[in-house]
């Protein structure tokens, strides 16, 4: 099974590649969604961050983490950035990693790993193509403003905050231009999946012909003795 790492700027699209995929039937591992479940109240990740952090992160009624007011520490603060990714990180990988073998178990071809911060965290090392949405700065900067509600220097220093796509840019396997229409976008996740189904059955074939190989070379060991 291929491990395939889906990331990208924020705001550059990253969700619209991920939701045509699951219409391939193709299983998403979504970090965003994982590291929403693993700070829920009761959790150890939540009992950890009411500990080192402020009673202004959570919710006075219901205790939830404000994951807004928690966004904008993380901007703004460095250090508070490495501690709450020291909290919640481990648990995070437990259940990406439980995701995998689930995918692993039901026979897929290959898994995609949705992970904003795929060089960041680590997590690039595990898989074996990493695939980046991106787009151009002004149109990262306009579409971060709307989604947001936020001005052109707050998206700024978001953008700034994360990995610069073009380096991601450089350390991809597939790159998804997402400076287009949503058309074109899809175009361009149609061809990724051809390009990562090609990959799958060389891999397999690559694995036959070294089987055999290996067959061969028993046999003839073998017969010399």
């Amino acid at each position: 099974m291929y491990l395939v790492g889906l990331t990208g700027g924020i705001s550059c699209g990253k969700t619209t590649v991920s939701n045509h995929l699951k219409l391939h039937q193709i299983p998403i591992v979504d970090a965003d969604a994982i590291a929403r479940k693993v700070v829920v109240p009761g959790t150890s990740a939540y009992k950890e961050l009411r500990k080192h952090f402020d009673a202004s992160l959570f919710d006075e009624e219901t205790g939830e983490l404000n994951r807004e007011k928690m966004g904008e520490l993380v901007f703004r603060d460095v250090e508070s950035r490495k501690l709450i990714n020291k909290i919640t990180h481990p648990a995070i990988r437990k259940k990406m990693y439980w995701e995998i073998l689930k995918a692993f178990f039901a026979g897929h071809q290959f898994v995609v790993l949705d992970v904003p911060l795929l060089f960041e965290s680590g997590f690039s090392r595990f898989v074996q193509k990493i695939v980046v949405v991106t787009c151009s700065s002004d149109t990262q900067i306009a579409r971060l403003m709307a989604r947001d509600k936020v001005t052109r220097s707050d998206a700024s220093r978001k953008i700034t905050a994360q990995m610069p796509v073009a380096l991601k840019c450089e350390r991809a396997h597939f790159i998804i231009d997402n400076n287009g229409t949503v058309e074109e976008t899809i175009e361009g996740v149609n061809l990724l999946l051809t390009r990562l189904k090609a990959c799958w059955y060389g891999a397999i074939f690559k694995w036959i012909i070294g089987f055999v190989v290996v067959i061969i070379y028993k046999i003839l060991v073998h017969l010399i003795k």
